[in-house]
């Protein structure tokens, strides 16, 4: 695994991995005092979030984040995540299992990843759930008004909701692409 950083103007900072026949690039935001970043392989740790943004990138990492987490980013590949609450979870990469309580976005990326959650909405809107790339699976729990965006191609995404929560408006795109309830 080869890791690049570059500092942009500004603060911002470009990261490649490159991951056998993956490249992947992420432009991740100015570095601050509640980010919290772990980087590396086979690595195990347990945080405690506190409005923390949590970024975790390499390969083969065991992640548990307990608490209020603000934004969680997953880059690499074979990383096995479990999260508490946070507002925002990204998966890009490879072969991640990442499972959790509550998000009000989610968004999985790339290829072969399994991406387990609840969906809960809040007052600036529906929880979002935007899914691309290839063969990912998601399975969210829905607990309020929600919208699931769907491209790419062999995605397999299930829902299900509590009594009274109406259908998640759906978008879907692409090849062989799957959007259903679960049963």
């Amino acid at each position: 695994m080869i890791v690049i950083q570059s500092k942009l103007e500004g603060g911002s900072v470009l990261k490649s991995i490159a991951l056998g026949p993956f490249f992947l690039t992420s432009l991740a935001g100015v570095a601050s005092a509640d980010e919290i970043n772990i980087e590396g392989a086979d690595l195990s740790r347990d945080i405690h979030c506190t409005s923390s943004d949590v970024g975790i990138s390499g390969v083969g990492n065991t992640v548990t984040l307990t608490g209020q987490c603000k934004t969680v980013q997953v880059y690499g590949a074979r990383h096995k995540v479990t999260f508490e609450t946070a507002e925002k979870v990204f998966v890009s990469g490879s072969a991640h299992k990442v499972s959790g309580g509550t998000a009000r976005h989610l968004e999985v990326d790339l290829v072969d990843n399994d991406v387990r959650s609840t969906l809960k909405p809040d007052a600036d809107g529906p929880a979002t759930l935007n899914v691309t790339g290839n063969k990912n699976a998601v399975e969210v729990s829905l607990e309020g008004p929600a919208a699931i965006d769907v491209a790419g191609s062999n995605q397999d995404v299930t829902w299900t909701s509590g009594q009274g929560v109406a259908p998640p408006k759906v978008q879907i795109s692409g090849i062989r692409n799957s959007v259903k309830r679960s049963k």
